[in-house]
């Protein structure tokens, strides 16, 4: 029986595509006006669109990152893939740190992964600097998680050491080496496109204390970056 994913993020995704390649200006006006509307485009970004379009330039990311920009707002940094997810929902149980809006979990939850979601700004709190952010991208309280968002930080995981780690776009900060320290499982999940996400630190501490198992290059927001998820298995000594 073939699953059915939910993930209208995707889905979202695959038409932004498709605006790049549509020549029927019918079709590219329905897909902008349902775009523009899930998207709460301005005016101006209406507008800009529009210019690319027109004159074939979208060529050069401008439309796709305009698009990602707006999208990872609400739904998630990283657009998963169907195929992706099954890899993903392969490894549960799970635990995700820095779940932010909790719309990876809440898709691979209605999938039938066993996933617990933490972070230490849910949506909710009005604290989270990168999700349902206001026109000056200061944190408001209009937001709502897509699933349960478990309010902790990386300390938090030493209560999660039967569950693989699952981290995606962590933030250039200290949380995702502490979540390394604190972290007692043996495999870890990480997407992430590595020139913003995480830190030197962090990337040499997987490469001397864990073993990459997996890598494959996702084929998300893939015209603004070069995203990959890659699946970790700790050391035997470490």
């Amino acid at each position: 029986m073939k699953l059915t994913i939910v993930n209208p993020y995707w889905d979202l995704y695959q038409q932004v595509k498709t605006l790049q390649k549509e020549s029927e200006p019918k079709i590219l006006q329905q897909i902008l006006t349902e775009l523009s509307s899930v998207s709460h485009l301005s005016l101006l970004d209406r507008s800009a669109i529009r210019f690319l379009i027109r004159f074939r330039l979208y060529l050069n990311r401008l439309l796709e990152e305009k698009f990602f920009v707006r999208l990872r707002e609400e739904y998630a940094y990283s657009a998963p893939s169907p195929k992706l997810l099954q890899l993903i929902a392969e490894h549960s149980p799970l635990v995700e740190m820095g779940a932010g809006n909790g719309y990876l979990a809440s898709v691979l939850r209605g999938m039938g992964a066993d996933i617990v979601a933490v972070d230490a700004f849910p949506v909710e709190e009005g604290q989270n600097w990168f999700f349902n952010t206001n026109v000056f991208g200061l944190p408001t309280k209009k937001g709502s998680s897509w699933t349960t968002v478990i309010k902790g930080n990386a300390a938090s995981l030493e209560e999660y050491p039967d569950r693989v780690l699952l981290l995606c776009w962590p933030p250039k900060n200290a949380m995702a080496v502490e979540s390394l320290t604190h972290f007692k499982g043996r495999q870890i999940i990480l997407i992430a496109n590595k020139s913003c996400c995480a830190d030197a630190e962090f990337y040499d501490i997987l490469d001397k204390n864990w073993h990459l198992q997996l890598e494959v290059k996702t084929d998300s927001w893939a015209m603004c970056h070069t995203e990959v998820m890659e699946i970790y298995s700790r050391d035997a000594d470490s």
